[in-house]
């Protein structure tokens, strides 16, 4: 299971931005919890990478509205915004910059290659 957790501090550990992520990933089989759990990962690091959900959709091969749901969702768990939706795409906001920081390290099952990762 795939697992993110955003905590409030008092430090500096997100850059001044009082905020912590942290990911943990814990086995279990490979295409159980585990790729449900990742999706919004995934999906995190597509549409910042390509700047738009639907050009991220495009290359995930889902329907634009399903990444869009993903992401919203891990949002709220997070209780806070990874994105800034403008007229002309996606921006990360400042938790959305820590966030992809630490996602880029999390291996992620790829569910079309048994035993392989993705980053």
């Amino acid at each position: 299971m795939v697992t993110a957790r955003a905590t409030a501090n008092g430090g500096d550990a997100c850059g001044g931005h009082g905020f912590r992520i942290q990911c943990a990933v814990i086995p279990q089989h490979p295409w159980g919890d585990q790729m449900r759990q990742s999706r919004p990962f995934r999906y995190v690091l597509a549409v910042s990478r390509h700047g738009w959900v639907r050009k991220a959709a495009e290359v995930l091969n889902i329907a634009p509205a399903a990444v869009n749901r993903q992401i919203l969702e891990f949002e709220r768990d997070l209780r806070m915004p990874l994105f800034d939706r403008l007229p002309h795409g996606v921006k990360l906001t400042s938790a959305g910059e820590v966030a992809e920081g630490i996602l880029a390290h999390v291996p992620l099952a790829d569910p079309a290659v048994p035993g392989q990762t993705l980053k």
